[in-house]
């Protein structure tokens, strides 16, 4: 899952953590640790984005953390 991860952020270049939590049906609670990893290895870093690039803002209301391809 791992791989998977970083992989699916390296593709969309920033992605939320909601974004992630929905594509791999893993709380985001539980998502955080794995990120931390990537974050770590300094291929992902977090972003200071408010928007993923998408336009379905279905996001937009909630705390969410965003993380970029580095």
């Amino acid at each position: 899952m791992l791989l998977a991860i970083r992989n699916f952020i390296q593709v969309h270049r920033v992605v939320s953590s909601e974004q992630l939590s929905r594509e791999f049906r893993v709380a985001a609670e539980a998502l955080s640790p794995m990120l931390e990893i990537w974050v770590n290895k300094g291929v992902v870093r977090k972003a200071n984005s408010k928007s993923c690039g998408s336009s379905c803002q279905s996001c937009h209301t909630k705390q969410i953390n965003y993380y970029e391809w580095i």
